[in-house]
């Protein structure tokens, strides 16, 4: 535990499987973590089992991804520890954007097809992004292209130093450690939204009285955890949104927030799981969002 809004920032905080996007990628905190940190817990609490029992940071990372959704670009770039589990993605730059792949970077595409991709290419691939990323330095749309992707975890291995490995056990460990988490994967889904509307649908089955209700606290249960999960900290509910949510209320509009039914976000709706006719919330303000943001520009 610490005080927020203190200037030292510990290097290990909170335990792997509740441990927050920011934190793995290296950028600074807030009690936004502790929101993240609790709705892992109440989702564990709703199905037995923790929902991301990553056996090592990288592992925890692909988790994220897979549950949650992407880690935005933005902390990515700003992450002190971004590069050891990502590398800067630049192979499927546009051909109208006039980029011509440079024979070394055409060389490492040919061996990431091939599974030839060595320690050595990825360090030199977020180099060569960026200097193909150069050459179009006054296109507006370039920077909107170049993302990036985790690495496979025979990257992320090959790419460790000596001390790192040692720390680590060695690559007997690790290779060890790559076995058990595809053993300890716990749900056949792999979407949060899918794995809890699906054990709660099948809990409900046996109890007809109160199905009807049990599904829309479920529905409500399922959009809390989506605003406590979010992997973007700017994004995240603060602790009074959340406290603000239908779950907590009853279903019932509390002040400052607005109930929509049905919701016209529909992309949301296929992303994320819920039902099409599935009420919207949109959480009230929060000043303390302001300060969030002030604290990773600053």
């Amino acid at each position: 535990a610490c005080i927020e809004g203190n200037l030292q920032q510990h290097t290990y905080i909170q335990s792997r499987f509740y441990r927050s996007p920011e934190v793995l990628v290296g950028l600074s905190y807030d009690s936004a973590i502790d929101i993240w940190s609790l709705g892992c817990v109440a989702a564990e609490l709703f199905l037995g089992l923790p929902i991301l029992p990553g056996v090592q940071e990288h592992d925890q990372l692909e988790r994220i991804g897979e549950m949650m959704g992407p880690i935005p670009d933005w902390m990515l770039e700003q992450g002190t520890n971004a590069q050891k589990f990502f590398v800067k993605d630049c192979q499927s730059l546009p051909p109208q954007l006039g980029v011509k792949r440079s024979p070394l970077l055409q060389q490492m595409h040919e061996q990431q097809l091939t599974g030839q991709h060595s320690a050595a290419s990825s360090l030199l691939t977020d180099k060569s992004c960026k200097n193909e990323g150069n050459r179009n330095i006054n296109t507006p749309t370039s920077e909107k292209t170049r993302k990036w992707r985790l690495k496979t975890t025979t990257e992320y291995i090959q790419s460790l130093s000596p001390s790192e490995l040692r720390k680590k056990g060695g690559k007997a460990s690790l290779a060890a450690a790559v076995q058990q988490q595809n053993q300890n994967r716990y749900f056949q889904r792999t979407r949060l939204a899918d794995i809890l509307i699906f054990h709660g649908t099948q809990r409900n089955e046996n109890d007809r009285s109160n199905k009807e209700k049990e599904l829309e606290l479920l529905h409500w249960f399922v959009h809390l955890l989506q605003g406590m999960l979010h992997p973007d900290p700017w994004k995240r509910w603060t602790a009074y949104q959340a406290s603000q949510h239908p779950f907590f209320t009853g279903g019932k509009s509390a002040s400052g927030t607005v109930i929509t039914e049905p919701s016209d976000d529909t992309t949301n709706n296929e992303n994320n799981g819920l039902s099409v006719d599935m009420k919207s919330w949109v959480p009230p303000w929060d000043p303390s969002i302001c300060r969030r943001k002030l604290s990773y520009v600053q």
